[in-house]
């Protein structure tokens, strides 16, 4: 894992888009959200049809959750990811030896189906 001040370099994932990073980060934010409220943000600039497909692309890669049709969330691969201790290419954890460690050392407040998280990169 690289750092740069409080922003985690990650390493995505060959299959990956820019607009994949932009997701997963706002639903990091927000818990659990819908394709039109995420195709609706001002940061994302693609459309709703678009948005579907890279969120079913992540879900079905293990990087999402699924909530229900057209709602999801992120899981604990997606969230180590983005704090930029899951290497998506290689699918490999950074500097865990898996989810238990990075959930304790991160301080997660973990749900069955969703994963939450304040200010990890602080």
């Amino acid at each position: 894992m690289a750092k740069t001040g409080k922003i985690a370099i990650r390493r995505s994932a060959s299959w990956m888009t820019i607009w994949d990073d932009r997701l997963l980060e706002l639903l990091a934010s927000n818990d659990v959200s819908s394709v039109s409220r995420l195709a609706s943000e001002e940061f994302i600039r693609i459309g709703q049809s678009q948005v579907s497909r890279r969120l079913s692309k992540l879900e079905k890669n293990g990087i999402l959750i699924k909530q229900s049709r057209g709602v999801y969330s992120l899981n604990i691969i997606g969230a180590a990811y983005l704090c930029g201790e899951y290497d998506l290419e290689n699918e490999s954890w950074t500097n865990f030896e898996g989810p238990d460690e990075f959930r304790e050392e991160y301080d997660l407040n973990s749900h069955p189906r969703t994963i939450r998280f304040q200010d990890t990169l602080s």
